[in-house]
């Protein structure tokens, strides 16, 4: 069951203003709430433009959440409305529409800045009449994460709740209802991600039945669980962006680099349906257990490859697309295709050569007669083209789970040979929550890369792993990750990751630190000491804003200083030092709030 703890009656009102009784809740979709205009009204003001008049209006008003925000007002019966949304009460017009007519919707779409107020007016046409309708303010969100509320017993929560903010506006406040049912919540995620705060209110009894989590439904991972007797006050409050899509999924294909043999086991059908009547080919039955490939040739020739299933029993199948100028996921049916039922014919290997000249073979349990019996897995070879994109999807319609081995078969200069960019590192961040610490990185662009390793150390000297997130694999867009260290050490915890491509390769990033337990100690602390490069500076601040880092010689000027935008509590910023002289130095740092801190003393060589 689904309860919001604390809602507050919407309505219109008839003067222009910000009260919260006119205050209109901005969804992810677009959810309708009675806006009327009733005869009492007056008119207040005509702003212009829509063929507005001096009539009777009717205000809301709504806080952005997002980049881009759509209003739509639709009349009742055969009243023609009119929609305007004005920056501030008589202010500029944003956007208006009367364009549907009698009893039509009136929508207006406008790019917004989060947490800040629009204001909605809306009038009939040419009458001061009255007039009902309903009003939806939205953001279509880009993907959304799961809050779920459990309760141990199955009981009400009572008056405990989480409250949800997402880029810094309220977005919802929510409790558990009794019954066997978990109470979850759509928290929906807009452009290249939001930030997600979520404060819990312990004022129930039997908070040690109490837990909730967040968790993003596909790929299903959590991202932040409270544990049972969840701590009072704001628990969470991270920058979420939406999951890398798997490799069952034409968004999360892998990239093919080398005319080395594949071998895969797709054990699902991923969190999108890629196939459907447009696209699919001679694969009737859409999707099963597959996986996505794009390759790109480095010198046109012929291809054509081999599936071997590793199970006797296996069915794959498989649809190529292109050539096309770039990535992207197939709108048309596929240039090769085999629906071939090789395990009914026991004849499972399947493939593109073999002496074939059918391009395409299906339904999947060919007739043997009528001038099909030449169906038997294979079809024609392709002549590919340098530079040239290809998608290729390949289906395990017996859903197995059980690998097959791809070997490629490239003849008259065909080539797959490409290179291999690192994972360019965006960011990297460790930050305490209560009783867990967050560690956050994002990467701009990834190619062959197979998984990080988070490493741990207390010391900054002796590493150890405590976990692994698998990467993009292939992205050619930002991509956030998230590791929560469920068991931190106590004081100083320090975080680095080892990036492992699919060859094996590997890389380590710089370090970063966080605090656990400190009590009274929030002296700032400085890392590595002696440095050669860089140095890394922990410290807490009490403020949101900008902090000065200055870096003093043995005679105490100022030979750098750096500038650094910081969250309340525990960041970590990096100063270069390759230019500086050897020798000693002293650091201090200017807070938001205008308070002066010690750093200590390092020593570059």
């Amino acid at each position: 069951m689904f309860v919001l703890a604390t809602a507050t009656a919407q309505t219109s009102s008839n003067a222009c203003g910000t009260l919260p009784a006119n205050k209109f809740p901005v969804g992810a979709t677009c959810s309708t709430i009675s806006f009327d205009k009733p005869t009492s009204y007056t008119a207040a003001y005509n702003p212009g433009g829509c063929n507005s008049s001096n009539n009777d209006d009717a205000y809301g008003w709504f806080t952005a959440i997002s980049t881009t925000t759509t209003i739509t007002y639709v009349p009742s019966g055969t009243s023609n409305g009119i929609l305007h949304i004005l920056n501030a009460c008589g202010g500029a017009v944003l956007g208006c529409a009367d364009a549907a007519g009698n009893g039509g919707a009136e929508t207006v779409t406008i790019t917004t800045v989060p947490g800040t107020n629009y204001i909605v007016r809306v009038q009939r046409k040419n009458t001061s009449d009255a007039m009902t309708g309903t009003l939806c303010v939205y953001s279509p969100a880009n993907c959304s994460y799961l809050l779920t509320l459990f309760n141990t017993n199955s009981s009400s929560w009572g008056s405990s709740n989480v409250t949800v903010y997402i880029n810094g506006v309220l977005y919802g406040t929510f409790t558990r209802a009794s019954g066997g049912t978990n109470t979850t919540v759509s928290i929906p995620i807009f452009g290249p991600g939001s930030i997600i705060r979520l404060d819990y209110d312990a004022s129930g009894s039997n908070q040690n039945r109490n837990r909730y989590t967040l968790t993003s439904p596909c790929p299903s991972a959590v991202v932040f669980n409270s544990g049972t007797s969840p701590t009072a006050g704001t628990a969470y409050n991270q920058t979420l962006a939406c999951p890398p899509a798997p490799a069952q999924d034409c968004q999360g294909g892998a990239t093919v680099c080398s005319n080395q043999s594949i071998t895969s086991n797709s054990t699902s059908s991923g969190c999108t349906t890629d196939l459907n009547a447009t696209n699919r080919g001679c694969l009737s039955s859409n999707e099963h257990q597959g996986t996505w490939y794009y390759f790109s040739p480095s010198a046109g020739g012929t291809l054509g490859f081999t599936i071997t299933p590793q199970g006797a029993n296996d069915d794959y199948d498989f649809a190529l697309w292109g050539p096309f100028d770039g990535v992207q996921c197939p709108t048309g049916p596929p240039t090769r295709c085999s629906y071939y039922d090789g395990y009914y014919y026991s004849n499972t290997i399947t493939g593109m050569g073999n002496g074939a000249t059918d391009v395409s073979e299906g339904p999947y349990r060919p007739p043997i007669s009528g001038g099909l019996s030449t169906n038997n897995g294979w079809v024609r070879t392709l002549d590919v083209i340098a530079d040239k994109v290809y998608v290729l999807y390949i289906d395990n319609y017996s859903t197995s789970g059980q690998a097959f081995t791809l070997d490629w078969d490239l003849t008259g200069g065909a080539s797959l040979n490409c290179t291999t960019l690192p994972v360019e590192l965006l960011s990297l961040e460790a930050t305490a929550q209560n009783t867990v610490i967050d560690v956050t990185w994002a990467t701009a662009t990834e190619q062959n890369s197979d998984y990080f390793e988070v490493q741990r150390s207390g010391d900054n000297e002796s590493f150890t792993p405590i976990g692994i997130v698998g990467a993009a694999g292939d992205a050619q867009f930002r991509t956030d990750y998230l590791f929560v260290d469920q068991a931190p050490l106590r004081g100083a915890n320090y975080y680095r990751l080892r990036q492992v491509d699919r060859d094996g390769v590997q890389e380590f990033t710089r370090t970063v630190v966080a605090f656990m337990n400190q009590g009274g100690d929030l002296r700032p602390v400085i890392f590595p000491n002696p440095t050669t490069d860089v140095l890394n500076v922990a410290f807490n601040t009490p403020l949101d804003g900008s902090a000065v880092l200055y870096v003093q010689d043995a005679l105490g000027r100022m030979v750098t200083q750096s500038s650094v935008i910081v969250l309340r509590g525990e960041r970590t910023a990096v100063i270069p030092t390759v230019g500086l002289a050897n020798g000693w130095y002293n650091l201090r740092i200017a807070m938001p709030d205008g308070t002066l801190q010690q750093g200590g003393c390092f020593l570059k060589r």
